[in-house]
């Protein structure tokens, strides 16, 4: 990919550092505990917290992935002796970044199949590398161990072969036997792709359920000869079921490998992670325990929120040629990036549960649209850069680098100080749940106890806290807490009755959105009588999360 674009390749470079960086923002909790969580502690024996997805008696997780993401950066930890920098800050570093610059690697083969599609369409390839490098969705969230961002290669791979299946069918210029091989091909890989996809997240079917049936129905149309379309439709069978049989074997081992002696028996134990997916979500109790949404939230607010005004326009583009469907030709591309763009917002919009991760596999076709449709036919090119520009930087430094990144300093923090092994407990109070393996526990700190109090009440806490004292009785309590509670858990009946107080350590940046500094603090110390150096340190301390350490005075 020759060409000279130094805002691309600084973008890159960009992504690339931001991968290595430790003090980073923390998303959401699946992009330790659908991957690192679980790898980490089977290769590692570490004592880790494996969630529901993995442990119910139908597990809903395939682990092909997250062994393909961990595996090998956990087997180069084993192998290299990490457990040797038990205890130093680089051994949760390493556990962390390792998964990300794979991941961050990986996401430039999106960049790769976004150019090829560019060069198949003949059209400028500079200014989709460059929306896509610059958007803080590949900055921020394809560096990061989450199954969405899979998604999104597999979903650009899906594009990419019906971009070419178009294109063949289109231009008709290979000979008929060059063009049923390379049909053929193009048959096979769509069905593994697909497969792969939805076994990586069964959601991954309403993101390929209009290309494949435009496959299907291009196929049908066009061929002249009826046993190429059967060749076509087994290939594209054949590759499914390749990988189909592949998983279920591959899962069915993992979770059932304790109870069963022989292949015989191991039918009574197959494990077919889609199919469990599929039946949890469509009981509205277990949805209800997620929560729920209004079915315009993915329109209004996570189109915007992800993809700028840009995805607004694209939006706006669907609308008006949805209107005139009838007469379109579904051979143009343009038509088929609008439609895989449309199909899966509207079907997603469908289920009640709605993230904004779950729609980042939309930025393929979003991309590739601007080839077709330029924002500056809607909108003044600057007035469109100037916004997606504003809104990117803020997304990089929101979510890449404040949200929640105190999570990380502080286990790395807590890391460093369980060393003595004395028995101690480690609290959690309004932060996002901790991912255990970065603690590096292993069987011999048996003493060391993890409570995730989420977002409890104060009286709730009040009682747990107490609970805790009086059952487990710790020698040494760390309560790791946001600024805007951390005097009140400092000051609970529950600590000043039955600890005494040792230290009060924070790590900057950290920001809680469930818990934000409170307006009125914060302009009165912006317009205390005090200089800008004693300013500038009371807001770090407001972006702070805070170590909290109480001895227990009870024997």
């Amino acid at each position: 990919m020759k060409f000279e674009n130094y805002y691309y390749q600084a973008l890159c470079a960009l992504r690339i550092i931001l991968a290595c960086f430790p003090q980073t923002g923390y998303i959401h909790p699946d992009e330790h505990f659908q991957g690192p969580e679980i790898v980490y502690g089977d290769v590692l024996n570490l004592k880790v917290h494996k969630t529901w997805e993995f442990t119910e008696e139908k597990p809903i997780r395939n682990v092909v992935f997250p062994y393909f993401i961990i595996g090998f950066p956990a087997l180069l930890a084993d192998f290299l002796g990490l457990k040797n920098l038990h205890g130093t800050s680089l051994f949760p570093y390493i556990l962390l970044v390792m998964p990300r610059i794979i991941m961050c690697f990986l996401s430039f083969l999106n960049d790769l199949l976004i150019y090829k599609v560019c060069i198949l369409l003949k059209k400028d390839h500079k200014i989709s590398l460059l929306l896509f490098a610059s958007s803080y969705v590949t900055i921020v969230y394809l560096t990061r161990t989450f199954s969405n961002c899979l998604e999104v290669l597999f979903f650009n791979h899906v594009v990419f072969i019906l971009c070419n299946f178009l294109y063949i069918q289109k231009t008709c210029k290979n000979s008929e036997v060059n063009k049923f091989t390379t049909c053929l091909k193009l048959s096979f890989l769509l069905g593994v792709t697909v497969a792969t996809g939805i076994f990586n997240r069964p959601t991954f079917v309403c993101f390929t359920i209009f290309p494949v049936s435009l496959f299907f129905f291009l196929t049908l149309q066009h061929e002249k000869k009826f046993k190429n379309c059967i060749s076509y439709l087994i290939f594209f069978g054949t590759g499914g079921l390749c990988i189909l049989f592949s998983f279920i074997a591959i899962d069915s081992f993992y979770y059932n490998k304790m109870h069963y002696t022989s292949l015989f028996d191991l039918q009574k134990y197959v494990t077919i992670t889609p199919l469990n997916f599929i039946l949890y979500n469509i009981n509205q109790k277990n949805l209800n325990a997620h929560g729920l949404h209004s079915h315009w939230l993915h329109l209004c607010v996570n189109i915007p929120l992800l993809f700028s005004l840009y995805g607004i326009v694209m939006v706006l583009y669907l609308f008006r040629y949805l209107s005139k469907i009838s007469k379109q030709n579904f051979l143009k591309h343009e038509i088929f990036l609008l439609l895989s763009f449309g199909s899966p917002l509207l079907l997603l919009s469908l289920v009640p549960h709605q993230e904004p991760r779950f729609l980042i596999p939309l930025l393929v076709p979003l991309i590739l649209l601007q080839c077709f449709f330029p924002v500056n036919k809607v909108f003044r090119q600057d007035v469109f850069i100037y916004l997606w520009s504003i809104q990117n930087i803020f997304g990089i430094l929101f979510f890449g680098y404040l949200h929640q990144s105190g999570v990380y300093l502080s286990l790395s923090y807590i890391h460093s100080s369980l060393l003595d092994h004395s028995k101690c407990a480690l609290v959690f109070y309004k932060t996002y749940m901790p991912p255990r393996y970065m603690l590096g526990l292993t069987d011999e700190y048996n003493n060391v106890g993890i409570y995730d109090f989420a977002g409890i009440n104060t009286d709730e806490l009040e009682g747990l806290i107490d609970n805790l004292i009086f059952q487990s009785k710790p020698k040494f309590i760390h309560v790791v807490v946001p600024h805007e509670v951390s005097l009140l858990v400092q000051n609970l009946n529950a600590f000043r009755s039955n600890c005494k107080f040792l230290q009060r350590k924070y790590k900057t940046p950290h920001l809680s959105t469930e818990s934000l500094p409170k307006y009125n603090e914060f302009m009165d110390v912006v317009n205390a009588n005090s200089s800008l150096l004693q300013k500038i340190h009371q807001i770090k301390r407001m972006f702070s999360i805070y170590i909290l350490t109480f001895k227990v005075n009870i024997s």
